[in-house]
């Protein structure tokens, strides 16, 4: 395991957010490689990861690398909890009838799941790895998918791998692409998720 994972897991042991593995809420997660943001700063993982990194090989670079952007992207939910609800309630408060406003929840639910994908450079001191380590989380994870396809609330890991090679931060151009893929045209909510997330 990585140094970093090592030292990181120690730390939670005192301080938030606490990291522990657990089966106790997963509703059958636990054999799969799953990962939560939950209240008052937990961040749970499938006792799966456990057996990952400690029984499979320890000089595994997609293994740690995805283990490392696993946890910063909880930690990244938690940081960006208040961003997400804002725009959500933005979204909820349009109209029933707005043809565009799945489209939009879409949207703003792709913008926090990627976000939290480029949350590792707020925890990793290894800025001039950070691509580096998020394309190689994405590669490890896509290859454990079955079916590999885009769902309401998360881009495949195929379009996250591809933005992961060619954006090398969250700006204002991969927030807009996205816009464009979940068909989302609000402007005002698309500049919104801008000023919000870029950082």
């Amino acid at each position: 395991m990585h140094k970093w994972c090592y030292d990181l897991l120690e730390k939670s042991l005192n301080e938030k957010p606490h990291i522990v593995f657990s089966n106790i809420i997963t509703n059958g997660w636990g054999k799969v490689l799953f990962a939560k943001a939950l209240p008052f700063n937990y961040v749970a993982l499938s006792r799966h990861w456990n057996y990952i990194m400690i029984h499979t090989v320890t000089n595994d670079e997609l293994k740690n690398d995805a283990f490392i952007c696993t946890i910063a992207h909880e930690m990244t939910h938690i940081r960006c909890a208040k961003q997400y609800k804002d725009l959500h309630n933005k979204v909820n408060h349009m109209s029933a009838t707005s043809e565009n406003k799945k489209c939009c929840m879409q949207f703003i639910n792709w913008v926090d799941e990627v976000a939290a994908d480029y949350g590792i450079k707020w925890y990793y001191k290894g800025k001039d790895k950070i691509q580096s380590i998020m394309i190689n989380s994405c590669i490890f994870k896509k290859s454990l998918k079955k079916k590999d396809k885009d769902h309401f609330t998360h881009p495949s890991w195929e379009k996250r791998l591809s933005f992961a090679e060619n954006y090398t931060c969250f700006d204002s151009s991969l927030i807009k692409r996205i816009a464009g893929l979940c068909n989302c045209k609000n402007k005002a909510l698309i500049k919104m998720a801008i000023e919000y997330y870029v950082q």
